[in-house]
């Protein structure tokens, strides 16, 4: 039970860490583009507000190299963290009532948790710091 109490609160430290406190101001749609323009659907202003305007750019400041560089390691570790959990889950239920198997199993399965939650929490302060060290 406490190690779900655990786990719960390291998947929500994030959400809480990297909360912005003000929004950019909504994009105007009387100003939006015209059939004639180059962007009739007011995509690129909308994209620009959802901040992912340059998404075909490759990112030049540092602080956007190191975020994609972040952004990768923690994809690689969500699905290393999936297939090992998978595995694990797997293994229990093929134990056929062994329980060291079901031990080391639950074992696998604890380890991974706390690592995860490791993971998650040194990345909301690694969010947090970059975002006050960058500004």
């Amino acid at each position: 039970m406490m190690l779900g109490i655990l786990f719960a609160a390291a998947l929500a430290a994030p959400r809480f860490a990297l909360a912005q406190t003000t929004a950019p101001p909504a994009p105007k749609l009387a100003q939006c583009g015209t059939a004639g323009s180059n962007d009739p659907y007011c995509t690129k202003k909308f994209a620009e507000y959802a901040g992912i305007a340059d998404a075909g750019t490759p990112p030049t400041s540092l602080p956007k190299i190191i975020g994609n560089v972040i952004r990768l390691l923690l994809l690689l570790t969500g699905i290393i963290f999936f297939l090992f959990f998978f595995w694990a889950g797997l293994k229990w239920m093929t134990a056929r009532g062994n329980q060291e198997i079901v031990d080391e199993s639950q074992r696998i399965m604890e380890n991974l948790a706390l690592g995860l939650g490791v993971i998650i929490i040194s990345y909301a302060f690694t969010a947090f710091v970059m975002g006050r060290f960058f500004q």
